[in-house]
């Protein structure tokens, strides 16, 4: 097949819940960083944790997963809150297990920033719901992330594998409202 004859749509967001502008989810006076991930993407999930013990202050929510009351009885769930005390950041990491789509943007609203590390999410719907919502996302450059986040416009995007390298993405944006505000409108 030709390449001019190929025509690549993108999937649609509902920008009537998906916006700026709507209810927002209630926080703590930190900086938040927000992230969608099944609690079996431990490395990711270690990554983000380690990169946080870099970041002064912030605080990592974490939606997906079972129902929250499920979430004790999975090993992801106790990886996790035990690295975090490891860290010392229990208190700055929250779990929230398995979210309605009636609840995801003002959640999404809520935060600083997205981070978005999960390589085979098909899609991207994750970060093109939370740049709808005029949030900043810091994703890994594959798959469609690649196309749906433009580095340096609406986020950042590289292989943040490396959690030296996402603390020092997420220290620069986090300290840098306009900069954030700038991603978030260009989104």
């Amino acid at each position: 097949v030709p390449q001019a004859a190929i025509k690549v749509v993108p999937a649609g967001v509902d920008t009537s819940r998906f916006c700026p502008r709507g209810p927002v989810a209630d926080r703590a006076g930190r900086p938040r960083v927000l992230m969608f991930a099944s609690l079996a993407e431990r490395q990711l999930i270690a990554t983000v944790l380690a990169a946080l013990a870099r970041v002064p202050d912030a605080e990592l929510v974490i939606a997906g997963g079972p129902a929250r009351s499920q979430l004790p009885n999975v090993p992801g769930y106790r990886d996790a809150i035990k690295l975090a005390q490891r860290l010392r950041l229990e208190h700055r990491l929250t779990l929230l297990g398995q979210l309605s789509q009636d609840d995801a943007p003002a959640l999404m609203r809520s935060a600083d920033v997205l981070v978005s590390l999960a390589a085979d999410e098909p899609f991207a719907m994750t970060p093109v719901h939370a740049m709808a919502c005029g949030i900043p996302v810091i994703a890994t450059a594959a798959g469609a992330q690649r196309d749906a986040v433009i580095h340096g416009t609406t986020g950042l995007i590289g292989a943040p594998t490396d959690p030296e390298l996402m603390a020092g993405r997420l220290r620069q944006l986090l300290a840098a409202p306009m900069q954030r505000e700038g991603y978030g409108i260009a989104a």
